[in-house]
């Protein structure tokens, strides 16, 4: 993200990957909206290199043979000012040797954060 790769972070995901946020209104209703890989990859482009930086902590890993999910806090900045804080959670599968995210669902709050 920080070099802004969008086609690094393409070649990350599997094929047919689902991208979703969890998003809580001001009037705390929740809902989830949908993402793509190319969409994903687009945004982390268009930022200028080094304006985009999302600190992740990878707190939990379980692999079961070729799956393997990951919880993991982070905090994002952009331009050095925080911006949100949530946590990833990533399913990856292992493709001829090669771990792939399957899919990744997170959350994004502005407080409340480590």
């Amino acid at each position: 993200m920080k070099n802004s790769d969008g086609e690094g972070i393409k070649k990350c995901f599997a094929g047919g990957a689902i991208l979703q946020t969890i998003v809580t209104d001001k009037e705390n209703k929740t809902t989830v909206e949908n993402d793509s890989v190319e969409t994903f990859a687009r945004i982390v482009q268009s930022m200028p290199k080094g304006d985009g930086d999302e600190r992740v902590v990878f707190d939990a890993i379980h692999i079961d043979g070729p799956m393997a999910a990951v919880w993991a806090p982070y905090e994002f900045y952009y331009k050095r000012q925080f911006s949100h804080c949530g946590v990833d959670h990533f399913v990856f599968i292992r493709q001829e040797g090669q771990w792939k995210i399957q899919y990744l669902v997170d959350t994004r709050r502005k407080q409340g954060c480590r």
